[in-house]
């Protein structure tokens, strides 16, 4: 829950600047939010820790400053104030207009936060298996399959897609190991009946996460 809150805040405050991605570096020990960009890269350690490996100052902050420091008063101002720092942006004085991404992104750091305390595990995993160790692609392009309107638009390659793959634009809301939705960084959503759901007319009439989350919810499935 805090690291999609983090990263959906830090991308808000940088819209433009890199998309978010799933990476597992280290031999895949390592399960990370990764922001990247075709001259810039940062990860974001789910169990804590923000590492800019770009940056030849080696600047990063450690495991034990990140997520407990998010808990404390004024926490997740001041960390995302650092993760700016050390990532060589300066501290917006007034954050940009939501994008779609952005959008995406604090839509998805709101679902998987209402689901924080459930004795079912929820979680959001990317549709590329990114990883330096172990990992199957193959049971990924299977719960792709789960939405057939999501897979089409795969079939699009974009410019900016990382590293020539359409498929780090899409991420699948996890139930106990099981896709229940499919999601766009376009902030467009499918569920596993085959219902599509574009975000940003009801952000635009609403202004509100909350309001948009929650048509979001209703999409689930049980």
């Amino acid at each position: 829950m805090i690291s999609w809150r983090l990263a959906a805040e830090f991308h808000r405050r940088h819209p433009g600047s890199s998309t978010v991605i799933e990476t597992h570096p280290g031999g895949g020990q390592y399960d990370c939010l990764t922001f990247y960009a075709s001259s810039w890269v940062a990860h974001l350690n789910r169990v804590g820790g923000f590492d800019v490996p770009s940056n030849p100052s080696g600047a990063r902050i450690d495991f034990e400053d990140l997520l407990l420091r998010c808990l404390c008063e004024g926490g997740f101002r001041e960390v995302l104030d650092e993760m700016s720092r050390v990532s060589g942006f300066e501290v917006p004085g007034k954050v940009p207009p939501t994008s779609r991404e952005t959008l995406a992104y604090r839509v998805m750091a709101f679902v998987v936060g209402a689901f924080a305390l459930e004795r079912v595990d929820w979680e959001w995993r990317n549709a590329r298996e990114d990883t330096s160790g172990y990992g199957d692609q193959g049971k990924r392009d299977a719960w792709m399959k789960h939405f057939p309107l999501a897979e089409a638009k795969a079939e699009e390659l974009r410019e900016s897609d990382p590293f020539g793959c359409s498929l780090y634009r899409f991420w699948f809301l996890m139930r106990n190991g099981e896709p229940c939705l499919c999601f766009s960084k376009d902030a467009v959503c499918w569920s596993l009946e085959g219902a599509e759901l574009d975000l940003v007319p009801i952000y635009q009439s609403s202004r509100s996460i909350g309001m948009v989350s929650g048509r979001v919810l209703g999409m689930i499935r049980g």
